[in-house]
């Protein structure tokens, strides 16, 4: 193996000067000899592959980057850092929801939105409402739940979404709960939007009595104008219930 500028293949250290005469050649520094030409090769070899691995590694992630994330592949770069260290904040969450939501990754979206909530409970909402146009009502659920157990629950809206995901999971009696709640805020309000899938979920569960008993008290609440109210429904309802 040639010399570098006199200097040892392996440290890199200058020899003496009666060493570089002598062969083999035998570092004063290391005890590298000429004799192991063929490993110091091998290894140089190895530290070549690994180096062109590791950029070609490199590439590929660049490309999975930029194929997921198109024009946010730059800025999702520090919000995922962060999610790994476990150093995220609340507004890292919202940039990364703006984010999903403009590549409608919907799943990152969620996920985000749940992240957030976590510091903010009133958030629950926003996560549950997504999650209600996404048909995911278990989910919907769990997201709006912590806004009534802490008491910040004080909207119609969030009372009625919550409804209706009780209702599709199928907690029937937690569900005729908020349904009757919602009624008893606005009596003077035929709520005909609310009534409608109240009166389907008490069908559905074969609740005709309490379908017809509802039907009757919106009726009688409304005057002459609500006499027909749900008249369909109703024929619909004795019929099943006289086949019982």
């Amino acid at each position: 193996m040639m010399l570098e500028f006199g200097a040892c293949p392996q440290c890199k250290l200058d020899l003496s000067a009666e060493r570089k005469n002598i062969k083999p050649l035998v570092c004063n520094h290391c005890g590298f000899t000429s004799s192991n030409d063929e490993l110091v090769t091998k290894q140089y070899e190895k530290q070549i592959i690994f180096a062109f691995s590791g950029l070609a590694i490199f590439v590929v992630a660049a490309f999975i980057q930029l194929m997921n994330w198109d024009q946010h592949s730059l800025g999702i770069l520090p919000i995922t850092l962060k999610e790994t260290i476990g150093m995220a904040s609340p507004s890292d969450y919202e940039a990364k929801a703006a984010m999903c939501m403009d590549l409608k990754k919907w799943d990152c979206v969620e996920a985000s939105y749940i992240e957030t909530a976590k510091k903010d409970v009133q958030l629950s909402k926003r996560t549950g409402d997504f999650q209600m146009k996404r048909s995911k009502f278990a989910e919907a659920a769990r997201s709006y739940y912590p806004l009534f157990q802490s008491g910040v629950a004080q909207d119609i809206e969030v009372s009625y979404s919550y409804a209706k995901a009780l209702a599709a999971t199928g907690q029937v009696d937690e569900a005729v709960s908020y349904f009757d709640a919602i009624l008893a805020a606005r009596p003077e309000t035929l709520q005909i939007t609310v009534v409608n899938n109240y009166v389907k979920l008490l069908m559905e569960h074969q609740r005709f009595d309490q379908a017809k008993v509802l039907i009757s008290k919106i009726r009688k609440n409304s005057g002459p104008a609500g006499e027909s109210f749900m008249d369909d429904e109703l024929k619909k309802i004795k019929e099943l219930a006289s086949r019982d």
